[in-house]
């Protein structure tokens, strides 16, 4: 159901209908016009009838909660909202009481605050001025360090007061910055309602302000708090806005890709009055993440000083769609991985099937060689057998021996015609025979010789060859047929 929908609720209506009317009387001080009207509270010059001086007051009045009634009486829009807009008043007294204790020429001042009309009101020093903007800052000249420091310096002043005190303004914007006749500017009201109505109600985008707020104020994300970081990075938002004349991009989107320029890195740079050091600076103080900022007000002070100097945005990977658009000028503050080869996988398992082969074929090659017969290394203390060379490449050291034709195979003997007599044996001398020649060796590497010496034409017919050839379990002992 719609706010306007609630029975006896009050219909939406422009801000400028919600404000009270010049002359209405809010205790002791007396309306004459409307300052400033926002989502959550509207600001009236008002003279004070007791000290007769001008003053600016504030009226906490979330148009999305309440209304005005009849009366002048702050009136909710839903009995709904109660909670909410309980909390938000809360803030707001909470609010006036922190401004008060403070005493800064760069901070309002806060005089008094009470609650009347249903809703609260503080009475703040009125100051005559403009809001921080380009236009604002160029009716002096072109902008360099001197006069970017001189509007630096007392905000900074005042945050470091600030923050000692564990307080965090969290609501810096151009809006919230005046800036005095003379040049000194103004930090105004922290807008700590709306802070507190925007954690309720989630309605970020009423809350926060995008162009200036940092990332850990979109959300309560792990291992991103607020701190002295938070305020730095809305017043580098707003310096960067004031030297460039644009709106800075909301850190929600720089998260995902950003397309900040790095002033310091923008070359031929449009802005040679200042100094590589003032924007490396304002770079700094615009990281996304909140550990690659300045961490307090003093860190960014010797930045500025020249005492340190701010780290280079290295960090910072350009995404290729931004980095061939702009030349190089745009940088993004998110870490992105490398990206690895789209096909490196594919030719890493095909490399690897290839070397795989490669073995296979080469142990192949090696079985192959070892039961074809090829002779194993003979040991250095055994003399070689004297081998026939079949192709001899130069003149033979010694007489190679007659090559004698190769005995057909004796068929099975179960085959054998039973009156047929065995072939003649050749005749060898005595001590002439494979196991004259093997004898000094061990009993499995002299079996192997034996058996290799009956390969040779010279000894094939040799009672000891043939009563191998004969002997089952000689032959397959040492593999040979």
């Amino acid at each position: 159901m719609h706010l306007s929908d609630a029975p006896g609720a009050l219909p939406p209506s422009p801000d400028s209908h919600d404000a009270l009317k010049p002359g209405a009387r809010i205790g002791e001080f007396i309306v004459e016009r409307v300052l400033g009207v926002g989502g959550f509270g509207i600001v009236y010059l008002a003279v004070d009838q007791v000290l007769l001086r001008q003053v600016a007051v504030k009226e906490y009045l979330p148009t999305p909660l309440a209304g005005r009634g009849g009366d002048g009486r702050v009136v909710l829009r839903s009995p709904a909202h109660r909670d909410t807009f309980d909390a938000g008043l809360r803030s707001f007294v909470n609010e006036a009481q922190l401004l008060g204790r403070f005493d800064h020429p760069s901070l309002v001042k806060v005089h008094r605050f009470w609650e009347a009309n249903g809703t609260a009101y503080m009475a703040m020093h009125y100051y005559e001025g403009q809001v921080a903007g380009p236009r604002r800052l160029a009716q002096g000249g072109p902008l360099d360090d001197t006069r970017l420091r001189a509007f630096l310096d007392p905000l900074l002043d005042a945050l470091d007061l600030l923050h000692r005190a564990g307080v965090y303004h969290r609501d810096i914007s151009p809006d919230n910055i005046l800036v005095l006749p003379g040049g000194r500017p103004v930090l105004l009201d922290f807008g700590a309602a709306r802070q507190v109505i925007g954690d309720r109600t989630q309605s970020l985008t009423a809350v926060l302000k995008p162009s200036f707020a940092p990332v850990e104020q979109y959300g309560d994300v792990p291992g991103m708090r607020q701190g002295p970081w938070t305020d730095l990075y809305a017043l580098g938002a707003v310096v960067h806005h004031l030297v460039t004349g644009q709106m800075p991009p909301p850190a929600a989107v720089r998260a995902v890709r950003d397309a900040m320029p790095v002033l310091a890195a923008v070359q031929p740079s449009p802005w040679p009055a200042l100094s590589r050091g003032m924007l490396a600076s304002v770079d700094w103080m615009l990281a996304v993440l909140p550990g690659h900022r300045p961490q307090s007000v003093k860190e960014l002070r010797d930045a500025l000083d020249g005492i340190v100097v701010p780290p280079s945005p290295t960090h910072r990977v350009v995404p290729e769609a931004v980095e061939a658009a702009a030349e190089g000028a745009w940088h993004t503050t998110v870490q992105l991985p490398p990206k690895a080869p789209r096909h490196a996988p594919v030719r890493a398992r095909r490399m690897a099937w290839v070397a795989g082969v490669a073995l296979c074929l080469a142990g192949l090659g090696a079985w192959t060689v070892g039961r074809s017969g090829a002779p194993a290394p003979a040991e250095a203390s055994v003399p070689a057998l004297p081998e026939v060379r079949l192709r001899p490449t130069g003149p033979p050291t010694e007489q190679p021996l007659a090559r004698q034709p190769l005995a057909a195979k004796p068929a099975p003997r179960e085959r054998r015609d039973a009156g047929q007599a065995p072939p003649a044996r050749a005749a060898h001398a005595a001590g002439d025979g494979p196991s004259a020649i093997c004898g000094d060796r061990g009993a499995l590497s002299r079996s192997f010789c034996e058996a290799r010496a009956c390969l040779r034409a010279r000894y094939r017919e040799h009672p000891e060859c043939t009563k191998r050839r004969d002997d089952p379990a000689r032959r397959g002992a040492t593999g040979y047929q």
